[in-house]
């Protein structure tokens, strides 16, 4: 807040959860951190069950298992947080189905 003069705001939580993914990710792959294939299939099995935004993992399409989003409204011209959603759970879709 200081450096910018203003809040990060709620989309930071992402930011800082997804970096954090990717770099458990990269430490993970040990000595293999800078082999790409390595860091995706590290990447693919994260498990965060503490994480900031809620427990969540990575599924093989690459969507996460959150069912909790948040919903803005548009007020005064800007995006103001309205309430949470949860969703629910779909199946999977298949390829071509």
């Amino acid at each position: 807040r200081a450096r910018f003069g203003t809040e990060g705001g709620p989309w930071a939580l992402y930011g800082f959860e997804s970096m954090r993914s990717v770099l458990e990710a990269i430490r993970s792959a040990g000595n293999e951190g800078n082999d790409r294939v390595a860091v995706i299939t590290r990447f693919f099995a994260t498990r965060a069950p503490n994480a900031v935004i809620g427990p969540f993992s990575i599924k093989p399409n690459g969507e996460t298992s959150s069912t909790v989003y948040g919903v803005d409204r548009v007020s005064g011209g800007h995006l103001r947080f309205y309430r949470a959603l949860n969703a629910p759970r779909l199946p999977p879709v298949t390829p071509g189905g």
